[in-house]
Parts: structure tokens; sequence; C-alpha cells
């Protein structure tokens, strides 16, 4: 060895040794979750910090605080947290990973085809038009 110690996984929050850029599925999650109420972020809120959460989560903060919970900048009103478009987006896609069952190789029953139309009667309004497009591609290839 040459002298550098051996990089292995950390036993204690791979993604935050990491800047959170963690190299599993996992480690991604903890990026999508409100570091106030540690769960997967609802309606994604930005600070001018940069530091996102739940509006629900950030909005008490900054009504009861007027700071930011994560480093502790003012924040005098909610004028001074934004949308944040692209992570509620990815928090979304999360949602429907999660929902969706497992796929199962090559086995194509006649339910898949019911739980596909539930799965977009509940989740459509989700769905970003690169998904719609995708699914289409693949629906026409069949």
């Amino acid at each position: 060895m040459s002298g550098m110690a051996a990089v292995g996984p950390s036993p204690a929050g791979g993604a935050a040794a990491l800047g959170g850029l963690g190299g599993s599925l996992e480690d991604k999650d903890c990026d999508l979750l409100c570091p106030v109420c540690f769960e997967l972020i609802d309606e994604a809120y930005v600070t001018r910090c940069g530091h996102s959460f739940c509006y629900s989560c950030i909005g008490e903060s900054v009504e009861l605080h007027r700071r930011c919970p994560k480093c502790g900048a003012a924040l005098v009103s909610r004028d001074h947290i934004f949308p944040n478009f692209l992570l509620n987006e990815l928090v979304a896609r999360r949602r429907l990973m999660l929902r969706a069952p497992a796929p199962q190789q090559n086995a194509v029953g006649a339910g898949d085809a019911d739980r596909l139309r539930a799965l977009l009667a509940t989740e459509a309004r989700h769905l970003a038009l690169a998904d719609v497009d995708g699914m289409l591609d693949v629906l026409t290839r069949r």
C-alpha cells in the first residue's frame, strides 16, 4: 500500500461524509428528505441561503424563528423562500418509484395493465411532459 488509507463506506452516514453525493439509492434519498421533519420533502421550497425544506416546515420556521433551520441565516419573511421546482420533480419521481411494484423479469400478468391505469390515474398530475413522451414511445413500440 502507498500510505493512503483504504476508503470504504462510512458506517455513520455515507452521504453526509461526501456532502450528500452518495452512490447508493438510499444515499440519494437523503438528499430528498426535509432536514426539519426528516420525511420526503412535500412542496419543496428553497431559502435565499440555498437550503430546501417542505413548505410547511420552512414557513413555520420563518414565522417562529426568522432563521434558516439549517444554517441560521436570517429569513425575515416568507418573501425570502422560493419554490424549488426541480426538487419537487425529483421527489415526485422518487415517490412514483416507491409506489411502483418491483418489476418481474418477462412476467406480464393480466393485472399489469390495470395497475398501470391506476398508477396513471392517481399520479398523472406529477408527470412531466418528458415522462409522458417516454411512456408513449414505449407503448407505441408494443
